[in-house]
């Protein structure tokens, strides 16, 4: 083998090394997205009004609002609630769902899971209904909102790509929605 091929294998091995080393460091440094209300609301706001009936009680979502609380990792959707029975008069009101945040790779998307219904607040109906109402936008959440990505990783952008495969953390800091993958 001649001299230049050994000084260019020599390159080439300590590039592949090099850039092995500083990809690791990345891993364990991590990549943090900070994804805002706004871009959350552009995804969410699409699916709603959303409607379900269950027996004779009918309720509607609609106008959603997210909400990110500083400390929180969950995602709050306020909504305005219809719920109507055919034997009483219609209630209207507002509810808030929450949903935590956690990371689908084999979709490359942070998605919402465990959705909870945290208020409910309907005037006009019985209690019962009120309790009945609370029960379908449980799944409402369960079968409509829950494994919904609320954004999704760029398949084009090198760092993306690189860190997909770990999510780190989660957290709402100023409003925004910082998630972090990494080892």
């Amino acid at each position: 083998m001649g001299l230049m091929k050994k000084v260019l294998l020599i390159l080439v091995l300590a590039v592949i090394v090099a850039g092995g080393y500083f990809g690791w460091r990345f891993l364990q440094k991590g990549f943090t997205i900070e994804i805002t209300q706004q871009q959350i609301q552009a995804q969410v706001g699409p699916k709603f009004p959303i409607q379900k009936n269950y027996l004779l009680v009918n309720v509607t979502l609609s106008d959603p609002k997210v909400v990110l609380k500083d400390g929180v990792d969950r995602v709050f959707i306020g909504a305005n609630a219809t719920v109507t029975v055919p034997t009483q008069p219609k209630g209207n009101g507002s509810t808030t769902l929450s949903g935590k945040v956690i990371y689908d790779k084999d979709q490359g998307a942070f998605v919402l899971n465990d959705l909870k219904v945290e208020e409910l607040k309907i005037q006009g109906i019985s209690e019962q209904t009120v309790q009945k109402a609370k029960e379908i936008m449980s799944e409402v959440g369960a079968q409509v909102l829950n494994r919904f990505p609320i954004y999704t990783l760029n398949p084009n952008d090198r760092a993306q790509k690189i860190a997909k495969g770990l999510l780190k953390s989660v957290d709402v800091t100023g409003g925004k929605l910082r998630v972090t993958l990494g080892l």
